[in-house]
């Protein structure tokens, strides 16, 4: 074989091979590479995917965990304000009831003193041994005097009474009541121990047994209990 061939064949033989390392080249870029691309781009989707979603999970979650938080505790404290104040105002009310009540029967206890409205017997049965009648009337002792101490008296029997003011044009009196619990509201003259009978606009003293020298017709009475 002449050197020429020689030539000419070896240049066909490396032409081939370029042409194959081509071939070789072009499936491993255009073939291969393209898969590799699709598999970073479905890791980088995942990773993408886990970082924001973990990302976006925190952020609504502390951020909604504190907001819920601020509405919860504002209105569980206003419930809580309104309830614990219910609660305490009944309490407080029930325990102060109970204490007045134990205090006010200590201070009966104490005093002796439990008064009662008494029957219309009983009220005549007291007026007629007490002795506030026998006083004598004078310039310091009046009848507001003798009321007052049949008042006094009663309540150490232990009967409610009333001290009456009686008011006249001109002056007033001063006598004594008792409610009696089976005849009503009836007056007593402590000077005398007598019935007596309060109308507006009627005179006061008993003309059978005594003439006054002035008015003394009723123009109001008050009762002070």
């Amino acid at each position: 074989m002449s050197e020429e061939n020689r030539t000419s064949r070896w240049n066909r033989v490396l032409a081939i091979l370029f042409l194959g390392l081509i071939v070789v080249n072009a499936y491993f870029w255009y073939g291969k590479y393209p898969a590799d691309l699709q598999t970073s781009h479905d890791h980088g989707f995942l990773v993408g995917y886990t970082e924001g979603n973990q990302t976006g999970y925190d952020l609504g979650y502390h951020g909604g965990n504190h907001s819920g938080y601020l509405l919860g505790y504002d209105a569980g404290n206003t419930s809580g304000h309104q309830s614990g104040y219910t609660a305490g105002h009944s309490a407080g009310y029930t325990a102060g009831y109970e204490a007045g009540y134990r205090q006010g029967v200590d201070d009966v206890a104490e005093t002796g003193y439990v008064l009662r409205d008494p029957t219309y017997a009983e009220a005549i049965r007291f007026i007629t041994d007490d002795h506030t009648d026998t006083n004598a009337y004078t310039d310091t002792y009046q009848c507001r005097h003798f009321a007052a101490d049949v008042v006094n008296h009663a309540v150490d029997a232990g009967y409610a009474s009333g001290y009456v003011y009686v008011g006249f044009p001109d002056g007033a009196h001063a006598i004594v009541c008792f409610n009696t619990t089976d005849s009503g509201l009836i007056f007593i003259e402590p000077q005398d121990d007598a019935v007596v009978q309060v109308v507006v606009g009627q005179p006061y003293w008993d003309r059978t047994k005594y003439h006054p020298s002035y008015d003394d017709t009723v123009v109001e009475y008050l009762i002070i209990w």
